[in-house]
């Protein structure tokens, strides 16, 4: 007797270096001037849709806010900063 079940394929999960998705970030900024964004947002608009790799672009606009390319408007939205 054949086993009739259909085995699911595995599909690959692109992951993003941490380099990339911090250039990714700044390019979403450039475009995006005028408005100030949550990582939720940013998240959203990048198609990024893990757990892990939303906490990694929340750690990258922390770190972008410290290097001056993004500033604060409130607690949590940030925006392009003065280049």
């Amino acid at each position: 007797m054949k086993n009739t079940m259909k085995h699911k394929k595995k599909t690959k999960i692109a992951r993003i270096t941490k380099a990339d998705l911090k250039q990714e970030i700044m390019h979403f900024f450039r475009r995006n001037v005028r408005n100030s964004y949550n990582y939720k947002q940013v998240a959203a608009a990048l198609g990024i849709t893990r757990a892990a790799s939303k906490e990694m672009v929340l750690e990258l606009l922390k770190m972008l806010h410290q290097q001056h390319f993004l500033k604060m408007e409130r607690e949590g939205r940030y925006t392009l900063a003065q280049q």
